[in-house]
């Protein structure tokens, strides 16, 4: 992710997936499942100091996923 930009971030607990909203563009991510980029109930969201990593709660899968 660009460390200049400016994003909003929100989890989409109802149909199980992260969004991020980069004015115009919003962008999905993610879809029920416990496999990579698949989220039960996701409930949180982070992101790393540097910007690297996107660190989501997935709440009913017991875990925390990291992505790129």
């Amino acid at each position: 992710m660009d460390q200049h930009a400016s994003l909003s971030m929100a989890v989409d607990d109802n149909n199980n997936r992260q969004q991020l909203v980069s004015p115009p563009v919003i962008r999905q991510v993610g879809q029920w499942g416990n496999g990579p980029l698949e989220f039960w109930c996701p409930s949180g969201l982070a992101i790393t100091r540097n910007n690297e990593h996107l660190i989501v709660v997935d709440s009913w899968n017991h875990r925390l996923q990291v992505s790129n």
